[in-house]
């Protein structure tokens, strides 16, 4: 809901390009931290990714504020 919110709140292509980008590569961490502390069996590089993880949802928040204070509001419960 975040994303669409942002999605239609930005002004230009360009910045739904960087909403798309920036929920895209959330996306990518958020599936990544399980095979690698589950089937990989590496809490050392699960514990790196995730601190990346946490970046990229705070990155979210800055990047939807501008465009939604909604949508930012509605990512703090993400990183919480």
């Amino acid at each position: 809901y975040a994303a669409a919110l942002a999605w239609v709140a930005a002004p230009d292509a360009d910045s739904a390009t960087l909403v798309a980008t920036a929920f895209g590569m959330n996306a990518v961490l958020h599936f990544a931290w399980s095979p690698l502390f589950f089937k990989l069996r590496r809490p050392d590089w699960a514990l790196v990714e995730i601190l990346s993880f946490w970046l990229s949802i705070l990155a979210l928040i800055l990047i939807m504020a501008p465009l939604s204070e909604r949508a930012a509001w509605l990512l703090v419960p993400y990183i919480a």
